[in-house]
């Protein structure tokens, strides 16, 4: 009898390893879970991003934008994808997520002028640093990468930001373009377009 319960024991352990599970193991940070795969890996990342969060850029003068994370969205354009709609400090919506394409996170906050588009990562686990880009709706072209951080300033996504720099300032003071085959307007286009069925 003691046998048999040793033999059924690691039958059962044999069985679950095969099947993909684990035996006691913890997945190593950065790896989907074994049992929810890549499409819940990615929404993980993108429910990173949840609350209210102040990004800060220089173009010449410093600027700052809030936005108000949200809504999870399964993405249309890239099964697996997920993205966090929301709204900006004027109340226009925004959206953010973790790209599984490009390995980084995204936020797209469309203007009537220029549009605002950033690429990052997390260091922290309230902050964030990346690049900020504007684009030219009249021409569309991208401005270069300007260097930006983020900081999460609350977890809750109706929660007041800090006092901002008018927007007109920044279309007037952005030089240098990001080529359109580049890899950053590539993904703005695809962000946008995810956008635009809000």
């Amino acid at each position: 009898m003691k046998y048999q319960h040793l033999l059924i024991t690691l039958t059962a352990a044999t069985l679950i390893t095969a099947c993909g599970g684990t035996t006691g193991s913890v997945p190593s940070e950065g790896t989907p879970p074994a049992t929810g795969g890549a499409s819940s890996f990615n929404r993980q990342q993108t429910e990173r991003l949840y609350g209210s969060w102040n990004f800060t850029f220089t173009i010449i003068n410093t600027f700052s934008e809030t936005y108000k994370l949200k809504t999870l969205n399964a993405s249309t354009a890239t099964p697996g994808d997920y993205y966090l709609a929301g709204t900006d400090q004027y109340n226009n919506l925004v959206v953010a997520g973790y790209d599984s394409k490009y390995k980084e996170f995204s936020l797209y906050d469309p203007g009537v002028t220029i549009d605002l588009f950033y690429t990052f990562d997390f260091t922290g686990t309230n902050t964030v640093r990346g690049c900020y880009y504007q684009v030219d709706l009249s021409t569309n072209e991208m401005s270069r990468c300007y260097p930006m951080t983020g900081n999460r300033y609350s977890m809750s996504a109706s929660a007041l930001g800090p006092t901002r720099t008018p927007s007109a300032l920044r279309e007037q003071e952005a030089q240098g373009h990001t080529p359109k085959d580049s890899a950053a307007y590539r993904r703005y286009l695809e962000v946008k377009a995810l956008a635009s069925q809000q």
